[in-house]
């Protein structure tokens, strides 16, 4: 029997859509049974003291028995936290595929070059533009996605703000 190692980046203290998703995922793959097992975890990130205590979204994964990682950060913008992905991943995760959810971990992937050495899956949940900050962001998430392996999508309205062919992206339907 062969075990698919998949790895999870998930920026989340709290169990919002993304991470329900990420929970539910990770339980039903456990449950299945055949020649190829998934064994799934996930890493997150923290700040300050919250890397000692367990947030709803930590807590929440352990009790479901799914590993859960930390990488610390000192601030929104640590680049830091591209380094301790490299070390985490290379070191000691050493993952068959690389799932990621959010802008961050998107723009962690590309700007860390995991995309090169790890299979990398993007899942594209759509954009706000509530400001001129996240206008930068979704700049950054389209150059980011570019890099990924496969990119999943929840609709074609989301795949048609993405920067390269429908044809190269995943519509799933929920």
């Amino acid at each position: 029997m062969k075990k698919l190692k998949l790895v999870t980046l998930v920026e989340a203290t709290t169990m919002n859509a993304v991470a329900r998703i990420v929970l539910e995922f990770l339980r039903t793959a456990r449950e299945l049974k055949g020649e190829v097992t998934i064994d799934g975890s996930v890493v997150t990130f923290a700040r300050g003291g919250a890397q000692n205590t367990p947030n709803e979204f930590v807590r929440t994964f352990l009790d479901a028995g799914i590993e859960v990682v930390t990488v610390p950060e000192r601030h929104r913008f640590d680049l830091g936290v591209i380094a301790g992905l490299s070390v985490l991943f290379d070191d000691f995760e050493q993952p068959d595929i690389i799932v990621s959810h959010s802008v961050k971990s998107h723009f962690l992937m590309w700007r860390s070059r995991l995309w090169k050495k790890y299979p990398w899956v993007a899942f594209h949940h759509g954009y706000t533009t509530t400001d001129l900050k996240m206008l930068a962001y979704n700049r950054l998430d389209r150059l980011s996605l570019a890099k990924a392996d496969r990119v999943a999508t929840v609709c074609q309205a989301f795949a048609r703000e993405l920067p390269f062919p429908l044809d190269a992206v995943e519509e799933l339907a929920y």
